[in-house]
């Protein structure tokens, strides 16, 4: 009885051409089906595969593949290719470019386009990238930043805000002082969604995030926020909540929100008119481009040809930066008089007369002229009077006073009450630390004289100083402003943006993990190497 193979034949396969032994010399026949080719012998082989077998052991195949061995192109001047980076490591590499670069939704397309120029074979789609984002990449870059935290002290900066779905967010920046980087850090703890705006829902949730997290409450130094009353309030506040779990913790307004709202309390014994100046000047040109056209060429008539510097907006909640709006326009302030006054004939518009009317009063410019140095001024203002005190005692661990020989005992310190150890050699330290020469005692860098004592050993290698430096460390980590919670609004309002307002707060927080890991480490996604636990 004839098989089936006679009756209908065999064919060529094209998934012989994957096998190891058989991709380097066989190749199809055109047009011809039934027998395939070897490259080496030039010749053609029936397309059955133990023919092809047969045919690769033979001493011909042999001896005619040796000029093409990789032995031999390496004698030649060819170099060997490296070998293809796994599957895996190449995959996270991908995810880890679409959470610093590019959304989710793009690697259907980036996935596909990279796998015909790998060997190994790499199949990235969102729901495979968004699964290693959030289950691989942000757990293990958090993990590590709780490891490098360890069971040093470290403060928090928290803030809310409403993103573009209407969900309330708290924001946790951590700032510690990495032994790891021998500096400063300050970077992106953590983002979760709160369940209600009272003082004792923000403080339980931000407890429990810290538990979920693994870091001790007991371990933070201090807490920065703004000056809002549910978070620094005297009775029922966030922070007042917080002091009952650690009584020793520090609060620290933020000297910006502080320093808003005065200037906005203070302006508001000038006239009104002067917003409505600033306000109006700026939007007369922000949506049309033939009047900022029509000025720029008044402009350049007037100044010999030079180009006229845009006018700034004057936002509606950070007052102080009518600073800048103040300056530009008195920089401009004739050009811009001599264009609304012919914009007032020339348009018909009651915005143009007002404008040109508030122009010719010299008495606005008066006010302007005033206004510019004093917000000046408050923009170079970092002091907080309610926090002086504070910055006043950090003053005692300076180079300059410590390593002095008429510094004030250690009872006299007021910070001390923070210390959590052996008072006593706190003591013995803190006394013995200005008979020895230092190297970094210089007023500009404080953090690089304690780093330097914190090193510093003795004859038997013990590190002396080691209590009243990480102790000293500590106090530099807390906060100034709550500029960096800010920053990461500033982010999340980049990620969760209007066409992305249906993302998750997982997959949100993910992606802000990974940006702000990938900077703790000093790298990027094209430096970005994966662990070995995330393989």
């Amino acid at each position: 009885m004839a098989s089936k193979w006679s009756k209908y034949g065999k064919r060529y396969c094209k998934e012989w051409e994957k096998e190891t032994q058989l991709k380097d010399w066989l190749r199809p026949v055109t047009g011809d089906d039934k027998n395939a080719a070897c490259r080496y012998c030039k010749c053609e082989i029936r397309a059955h595969h133990a023919d092809l077998l047969q045919h690769m052991a033979t001493e011909k195949r042999v001896r005619n593949s040796r000029p093409l061995s990789s032995a031999r192109l390496t004698t030649m001047g060819f170099t060997k290719s490296p070998p293809p980076k796994t599957t895996p490591e190449l995959e996270l590499k991908l995810a880890c470019y679409s959470a610093c670069h590019a959304t989710i939704n793009s690697v259907d397309h980036l996935g596909e386009l990279v796998q015909p120029h790998t060997a190994c074979g790499v199949k990235l789609h969102r729901t495979k990238c968004g699964a290693l984002i959030t289950k691989v990449l942000a757990p293990c870059l958090l993990e590590d930043l709780v490891k490098d935290i360890g069971a040093s002290q470290y403060s928090l900066l928290i803030d809310e805000s409403t993103d573009v779905a209407n969900e309330k967010q708290l924001a946790v920046v951590v700032r510690y002082f990495s032994t790891s980087l021998n500096k400063l850090v300050t970077t992106f703890l953590g983002l979760f969604t709160l369940e209600g705006s009272s003082a004792q829902q923000i403080a339980q949730g931000l407890l429990d995030f810290l538990t979920k997290v693994g870091l001790d409450f007991t371990r933070c130094l201090g807490i920065g926020t703004d000056g809002c009353n549910v978070m620094v309030g005297k009775n029922n506040s966030v922070y007042t909540h917080l002091r009952q779990k650690n009584e020793n913790l520090v609060l620290v307004k933020c000297v910006c929100h502080s320093i808003q709202l005065c200037a906005s309390k203070a302006v508001e014994v000038l006239p009104r008119s002067l917003e409505f100046l600033v306000g109006r000047s700026y939007s007369w040109f922000s949506h049309s481009s033939l009047r900022l056209h029509e000025y720029s060429k008044l402009y350049q008539l007037i100044n010999n040809g030079k180009e006229p510097l845009k006018l700034v907006q004057l936002s509606g909640t950070r007052w102080l930066s009518i600073s800048s709006c103040c300056k530009r326009i008195l920089e401009q302030w004739d050009e811009l008089k001599l264009h609304f006054t012919l914009c007032k004939d020339k348009y018909r518009c009651y915005d143009a007369e007002i404008l040109s009317e508030m122009y010719k009063d010299p008495v606005n410019k008066l006010y302007l002229v005033f206004l510019n140095p004093v917000l000046h001024r408050a923009l170079e203002f970092h002091e907080l009077w309610n926090n002086i005190e504070l910055w006043n005692s950090m003053k005692s661990f300076s180079p300059e006073c410590i390593l002095s020989q008429a510094k004030p005992p250690h009872q006299d310190v007021p910070l001390l009450k923070l210390f959590k150890g052996d008072i006593g050699l706190l003591d013995t330290q803190y006394r013995q630390l200005c008979f020895l020469p230092w190297k970094n005692v210089t007023k500009n860098d404080i953090a690089s004289f304690w780093v330097e004592v914190l090193h510093f050993t003795d004859a038997s290698g013990e590190r002396c100083f080691k209590e009243l430096a990480e102790f000293a460390l500590s106090l530099l980590s807390l906060p100034l402003s709550n500029a960096d919670v800010e920053r990461v609004f500033s982010h999340m309002n980049l990620v969760k943006s209007r066409l992305r307002n249906r993302m998750r707060n997982e997959m949100l927080s993910a992606i802000l993990h990974v940006r702000y890991g990938l900077r703790f480490r000093g790298v990027c996604c094209r430096d970005f190497e994966p662990t070995s636990k995330m393989m």
